[in-house]
């Protein structure tokens, strides 16, 4: 018996081989006869998960500095196939459920960078689906999600786990995966044996086999406690170090299949904060030496050299590849964001110079004169650099989705040491130049961009055939950039998505795991399923010296959403067509809200306001269209025909209202329309259609930010009534609880005429009118009492806000042209 305990417990030790990187457990004398069917295959099956940080394979040390802006929570773009995210090329962050992969190890640490590396091993396939499928079933909880991967990896039988987890199994698992499951797994293990068994064992294979054999026991209970599962799998404080592993720093991008650039920041091992970076087309323009002169990405920022050719190159003895070339002017443009259309600049003159060429590593420059000082270094970490891509060129060639011919590696490392050499010496050169703007940083790390098109283009671009080749010269000494035409001597670095199927989206799914170099920390996958906690995701970071039209917004996507919402819901509630303002002072005492006369026109701003906070929170929601390949665009409403009548008011009041009613019809109609682009996306989905997912992804992004803008404007507006009825010596339209009170009685019997003529002047159903109906039935008038011109202050601020945000979202390519 003691003899039958021993191996199963050294099968539960082989997933831990390729972690630990230990021996092979070594078969046990007289094993083979003690006749227990099936132990062998058991023993010969693949660990369940073999992911170790040798699968790691494609991280950037180039980019460990690198920090592009995040302008957008990735929780707002398209979801597409599988929950994958839907995204452009730019900057992204989202706050992601992830899970603990390898029990019995110590959870993340601060310091500490991890790695992208792909799911490996027997039940990789299961393990991934777990956390994929997570997503369509939000009733199953991040715990018990957590407890069936720690049973999984364990190799527990599903049949023995608790009913919980046994119904999440049959959401999250097929009927043959749970079949599969059952038939490799192992028994419990008595507790008085584990002691005995591990005594030999080396302590870090010990702690995994003692926590996978204690996870089989207790998940084999009808009710465990999760806390205990936890103390058992999360090992607290830190590991051992490992002497001689390597160090990964906490920024560290690692390449991702499908062209992308992804870093973790682990909040524990529960949630992790991940940052998507998808590198922009780039235009890059060389002189007829080689030199590069001007890079130009696709929203007109541009970075532009002019060569001082009256100093002779430096030169590298023993390597005649390279040569160093003196800068003369350096000019930064980019477009100016509160402004379309115009462009700042700015500009370094008299310093710096730039490196050239594929260095051979067998130079041996000597200290160079002042005016190219630090050669030899910039030398040494050139060559450094050419050896690295040699390494991670064929790395992502490997895990590429349509990886390009490798015949072309040499000309790509070639381009991108260049790329990497341009970018020092931009960099050294604005140092202490006579501009510190923020946005010049940015605007020079084109090059840098550039160089990560490339790298995609490694990993992507075999899917088109169509080689990224040399950029064009501009003839003569490269001093007439400025006039040149980029557009046609330059060449597009183009993502390979958007070369191949004439699109800027790419789909970014959240598998794999986020692997750290010591082997005492834990792996963690994700599930494509946004954590609840997105407060600061999106959000993008103060920084010091950002210049004033780059403004640093408060609070994170969510908490601005939540109080636009609520803050049009409350307005939406009904307080424009209650006739009940019991301010004592109020001017307009005995009028409707916004001291409107009619109830027509009052009506149309209750319903509007309803059908903007119900569309904007629905975004997302309703069920799947079967017209999933027609493109929706706003359609007038019937409102935008009529004449409203105001009443007897002042004449600025009316004028007021009036353009604040039009720009109310702008919004409902581009709402509309990225509901109906929501629905058509689903049907897509539902069919399977990757060709018209991204088409109806596209047709979102731009009815979101027309959304927004119409949003900005309605914002506007609305600060221009508030400021009118000041004017007037308007201060305070109070709505009391008793005033609603009556008004729901008066909606027990139905809405008026007038009320139902509002609604269907802006397209409102009859499903739709009585819904809003009921939900004003539903309200309880103590909570929705108050200021409605406080609440109308707040509507408008936060609109601006959200408003802003969507305007950030990438346009989508086919709806732009």
């Amino acid at each position: 018996m003691r003899s039958l305990m021993v191996w199963l417990m050294l099968v539960t030790a082989v997933p831990c081989l390729a972690q630990f990187r230990l021996p092979k457990v070594p078969r046990l004398p007289g094993g083979g006869g003690i006749g227990i069917p099936g132990l062998d295959n058991i023993l010969s099956e693949d660990p369940p998960l073999t992911t170790s940080f040798k699968d790691a394979v494609t991280g950037v040390r180039y980019y460990d500095d690198f920090n592009p802006r995040v302008d957008v929570a990735m929780a707002e773009m398209p979801r597409g196939l599988k929950h994958s995210f839907m995204l452009a090329p730019g900057g992204y962050e989202v706050i992601l459920q992830s899970y603990c992969l390898n029990a019995g190890t110590h959870g993340p640490g601060r310091g500490e960078g991890y790695q992208f590396a792909p799911l490996k091993g027997s039940l990789a396939g299961v393990l991934g689906d777990i956390m994929d499928r997570s997503a369509d079933h939000p009733e199953v909880s991040q715990h018990d999600v957590q407890a069936l991967l720690w049973g999984v990896e364990a190799k527990t039988k599903i049949s023995e786990m608790p009913p919980k987890l046994q119904q999440a199994a049959a959401k999250l698992l097929t009927p043959a995966q749970i079949d599969k499951l059952n038939g490799g797994a192992l028994g419990k293990v008595p507790p008085e044996l584990m002691e005995q068994t591990f005594v030999k064992v080396p302590a870090p294979m010990r702690r995994a086999m003692q926590a996978r054999a204690e996870l089989r026991n207790m998940l084999s209970e009808a009710t465990p406690d999760f806390g205990a599962l936890e103390r058992v799998a999360v090992l607290s404080g830190d590991p051992p170090d490992e002497k001689g592993g390597e160090v990964v720093p906490r920024e560290r991008w690692s390449y991702r299949p499908g062209g992308f650039f992804v870093r973790y920041f682990p909040e524990g091992y529960s949630k992790t904060r991940t940052q998507v970076f998808v590198p922009p087309d780039v235009q890059v323009v060389k002189d007829d030496r080689g030199r590069l002169v001007s890079l130009t990405d696709a929203a007109g920022n541009r970075v532009e050299t002019e060569y001082d050719d009256a100093v002779a190159p430096a030169t590298v003895p023993g390597d005649n590849g390279v040569s160093a070339y003196a800068l003369a002017k350096i000019r930064f443009t980019r477009q100016n964001s509160k402004s379309p259309g115009q462009t700042e600049q700015a500009e370094c003159t008299g310093a710096g110079w730039v490196l050239v060429g594929v260095p051979s590593g067998k130079g041996k420059p000597a200290p160079a004169a002042e005016r190219y000082a630090g050669l030899p270094e910039r030398y040494t970490a050139a060559t450094a650099h050419h050896a690295e891509l040699a390494k991670l060129i064929p790395n992502v060639r490997k895990v590429g989705q349509h990886p390009a011919p490798a015949t072309e590696s040499p000309e790509i490392i070639a381009r991108m040491t260049d790329l990497a050499s341009y970018t020092t010496g931009l960099s050294a050169a604005i140092q202490g130049g006579p501009s510190t703007k923020r946005w010049v940083t940015r605007v020079a790390d084109l090059p840098r961009v550039a160089w990560g098109a490339n790298l995609v283009y490694v990993g992507e671009g075999g899917a088109n055939g169509t080689p990224v080749g040399q950029a064009r010269p501009v003839g003569g000494d490269g001093t007439r950039l400025a006039a040149a035409n980029v557009g046609s001597l330059g060449i597009h670095l183009l993502t390979p998505w958007a070369a191949s199927k004439g699109s800027g989206l790419r789909s970014f799914d959240s598998s794999g795991s986020a692997t750290p170099a010591n082997t005492g920390r834990q792996r963690l996958g994700q599930s494509p399923r946004p954590s609840d906690d997105q407060d600061d995701a999106g959000t993008p970071e103060a920084e010091e010296g950002e210049d004033e039209d780059q403004p640093q917004e408060e609070g994170s996507d969510k908490s601005i959403l939540d109080r636009a919402r609520n803050a049009i819901d409350w307005i939406g509630k009904g307080m424009n067509v209650v006739n009940a303002v019991t301010d004592p002072a109020g001017t307009i005492a005995g009028q409707l809200g916004f001291g409107i006369q009619d109830q027509l026109q009052s009506s149309f701003f209750d319903w509007t306001f309803d059908t903007a906070s119900t569309i904007s929170q629905a975004l997302g929601g309703d069920p799947p269209r079967s017209d999933f390949n027609l493109i929706a665009t706003p359609e007038a409403l019937p409102a935008a025909s009529m004449t409203p009548q105001w009443g007897n008011i002042p004449p600025a009041r009316a004028a007021a209202l009036s353009a604040l009613r039009m720009s109310l019809i702008s919004l409902v109609a581009n709402l509309r329309a990225g509901q109906v682009s929501v629905d058509r996306l689903g049907g897509a989905i539902q069919a399977n259609d990757e060709q018209w997912v991204t088409q109806q992804s596209e047709a979102l992004l731009h009815h979101k930010r027309q959304s927004g803008a119409a949003m900005v404007v309605v914002a506007d507006r609305l600060e221009a009534l508030l400021a009118e009825l000041k004017a007037e010596g308007i201060q305070r339209i109070t709505m009391s609880p008793e005033g609603y009170r009556r008004y729901q009685e008066r909606l027990k019997g139905g809405l008026s005429p007038l009320e139902l003529e509002a609604a269907r002047s802006i397209g409102l159903s009859d499903a739709e009118v009585e819904a809003g109906r009921q939900r004003r039935l539903a309200y309880d008038p103590n909570e929705v009492s108050g200021d409605l011109l406080a609440q109308t202050q707040t509507a408008a601020q936060s609109l601006r806000e959200l408003g802003e945000r969507w305007w950030r979202l990438p346009e989508g390519a086919e709806i732009a042209k």
